[in-house]
């Protein structure tokens, strides 16, 4: 959830709200203390089993959220057979109940998050209930758990998930392009095809073609979409996710044989962002600086080659922006590294 005020120009600047689960992490950076959590969570969660119907569901639900943040708060301080337990315990719970639930997927996805490659030999027991979870297209929830745990064990485990890529992505695109799928779950997938670009690098090439015809559908429709009063909200999430989406396949790809491929496209990514980052449209801060950023990041990888698409009147337009809220650390540092990169142009 984000609370706007409105800032001169037309230009927004977020706060990030804070709730419950907020201070509930902040009160856990205890590693002690949250090992010793999740040694009671897991025992709980493997005594829920006499728990029947909808209460049951409710108490296992709550105690997966509470393992889940034990494991980010843990981390690497995770032992091999803290992690083995926890892994079989969501492995065993799937295949009793005969279905996955998302706060399991989520505690799963989390696990390879925090535990990084070390979570290799998890991925083919797990590919058995994540194919079952591509199935449930009407579960919203579900299927966004299933975005998080490709993101996730993408980015963790990149070499080793590369060989399911064949899979996955041909399932991906055809969600975007088809299917009912609810607005928000269409737009998580944009930031998984980037997180899983970032960890698979080279092996998701082979489908770059095809993602960058979507890329370019859907910035069609993301302007689109500005136009229609019932979908502001969606259009304004969409331009974000495909800015922050891109800029994960220029810094996977920039430097491969499909550099050329990703440097082809720019022009159409820098219109989209000439068109959406005006005024009337009430972009975000954060949208404006990862635009920015984007632009200052091809420059950057491609030096003299872009020159005449960066050193623009678009380029100087958010540079002056920003300025005009360069007390926020994350915009300074960004005009520093532009005035850096564009200086050698």
């Amino acid at each position: 959830q984000f609370f706007f005020f409105q800032a001169e120009d037309g230009i927004r600047d977020a706060q990030e709200s804070r709730g419950l689960g907020d201070v509930y992490k902040r009160q856990c950076h205890n590693p002690v203390f949250a090992d010793k959590c999740l040694n009671i969570f897991i025992k709980l969660f493997k005594d829920s089993v006499s728990y029947q119907g909808e209460k049951r569901q409710i108490y296992q639900s709550c105690l997966s959220i509470c393992i889940q943040t034990c494991i980010q708060t843990l981390s690497d301080k995770l032992s091999d057979q803290k992690i083995s337990e926890i892994f079989q315990l969501f492995f065993e719970f799937f295949k009793q109940i005969n279905d996955i639930t998302a706060d399991g997927l989520y505690v799963v996805a989390s696990l390879a998050s925090a535990i990084g490659p070390k979570f290799q030999p998890f991925i083919e027991p797990s590919w058995e209930f994540i194919k079952h979870g591509m199935e449930k297209q009407s579960e919203p929830e579900v299927f966004k758990a299933i975005m998080g745990y490709f993101s996730d064990v993408g980015r963790s485990c990149g070499p080793q998930f590369s060989r399911y890529l064949n899979v996955i992505v041909p399932y991906l695109l055809n969600c975007l392009n088809q299917g009912p799928y609810d607005k928000e779950v269409k737009l998580n997938i944009f930031l998984t095809l980037g997180d899983m670009v970032l960890g698979c690098k080279e092996n998701m090439g082979q489908y770059l073609g095809d993602i960058l015809k979507i890329f370019e559908m859907a910035f069609a429709a993301a302007i689109q979409l500005t136009n229609d009063v019932d979908n502001v909200d969606c259009s304004e999430q969409l331009r974000e996710k495909l800015v922050d989406s891109f800029t994960c396949f220029l810094h996977a790809l920039c430097d491969t044989s499909y550099s050329q491929q990703l440097l082809e496209f720019v022009p159409k990514v820098f219109e989209f962002i000439q068109y959406t980052y005006q005024p009337k449209f009430n972009p975000t801060v954060e949208f404006l600086r990862n635009c920015l950023a984007l632009i200052v990041d091809v420059a950057h990888f491609y030096g003299q080659k872009v020159a005449h698409l960066v050193k623009t009147q678009l380029t100087e337009e958010l540079v002056k922006i920003l300025k005009k809220f360069d007390n926020i650390p994350a915009n300074k540092k960004i005009l520093e590294y532009a005035q850096n990169v564009l200086s050698n142009l």
